[in-house]
């Protein structure tokens, strides 16, 4: 199901009963969800906005075990869809659809710049579906002109700090350093396992603050959170990689390494980064076609619809 095709009608009370009945506009290069209602009282949505990023743009196929990202999106808007059905819920988001590019790295990250620009200067959240982790970087573009000051937090297998002249899902976060969207010491990278020796080097080289995922379960996640927020000032850009997470609990990833995260612990830990100040958050690398019984695309979703209700109006980062 695409992004302009999502649009489950929802019943609710809000003096009065109404139906919400999405409808579809293009602005700007992205596809914006309009809200029409069966009354006279205007529904005031929540602020977080989901933005799809479907493009494998930067992916190297020498580690990706697929490259499907593409269809990362759709499969967890899909599984949105299957998680709320027939429940009493009304989603905590509105749902901006796709970002719309030509598939090259330059024009993707430019796309996703300015849609994310557009968001934040509206004081809202924007909530990224990847795609390829390669898109982090236009996300960090558009936060580093709209709003500087931020810290980083990388939930990820992989630093992705590869020292490559070219801009890849391995070396966006050397890239955003080397344009000084970001400093070292605003970085925080959780959950790492399968690093490579020159990531090693710059990370301690550049001290940034790392913790394996081993000791993410040694430490707990609120000592984890506590460790953050004393190293890092907020607000907080959170990136959110699922292959952070053990393949046992999430096999639908681009590049699955044992010994992460459980499921249990990145949902805590998300839900604890999003009560500190968030600008914006990304869940990134769903592979649908290493998905097992969609497992994965529904971690991702039951992540989205939890946190998007935790970042309300006492929980923005302006």
């Amino acid at each position: 199901m695409h992004g302009t095709e999502l649009g489950i009608n929802r019943l609710g009370v809000s003096k009065g009963v109404y139906i919400v009945v999405p409808t579809w506009s293009k602005f700007s290069g992205i596809l914006l969800s309009g809200q029409q209602f069966l009354t006279n009282k205007a529904l005031v949505m929540g602020f977080v906005k989901l933005l799809g990023v479907p493009f494998t743009v930067g992916c190297r196929a020498e580690t990706a075990s697929a490259i499907d990202q593409q269809n990362g999106p759709r499969a967890i808007r899909d599984a949105i869809r299957s998680l709320t059905a027939n429940y009493s819920t009304i989603n905590s988001f509105d749902d901006l659809g796709d970002v719309k590019a030509k598939a090259m790295v330059e024009d993707v990250l430019g796309a996703t710049s300015k849609a994310v620009g557009e968001i934040v200067s509206k004081g809202d959240i924007p909530l990224i579906l990847g795609g390829a982790h390669t898109i982090t970087l236009g996300t960090l573009r558009a936060l580093a002109e709209k709003k500087p000051g931020f810290s980083l937090v990388y939930i990820d297998a992989h630093p992705d700090i590869m020292p490559r002249p070219h801009i890849d899902y391995g070396s966006v976060i050397f890239h955003a350093i080397k344009e000084e969207l970001i400093e070292p010491k605003n970085i925080a990278i959780i959950g790492m396992r399968q690093v490579e020796d020159p990531e090693y080097k710059i990370i301690e080289e550049q001290e940034i603050f790392h913790l394996h995922a081993h000791e993410v379960c040694a430490l707990g996640v609120h000592e984890v959170v506590r460790q953050i927020r004393d190293r890092l000032p907020g607000p907080y850009m959170v990136s959110f990689d699922i292959d952070s997470v053990d393949p046992a609990f999430a096999p639908g990833v681009t590049s699955p390494y044992p010994c992460g995260l459980s499921s249990s612990e990145a949902m805590a830990l998300l839900e604890e980064l999003c009560k500190s100040g968030v600008l914006a958050l990304e869940v990134m690398e769903l592979s649908p076609i290493n998905d097992y019984n969609d497992a994965t695309a529904r971690l991702a979703a039951s992540i989205i619809l939890r946190v998007s209700r935790l970042l309300g109006p006492r929980n923005r980062a302006n």
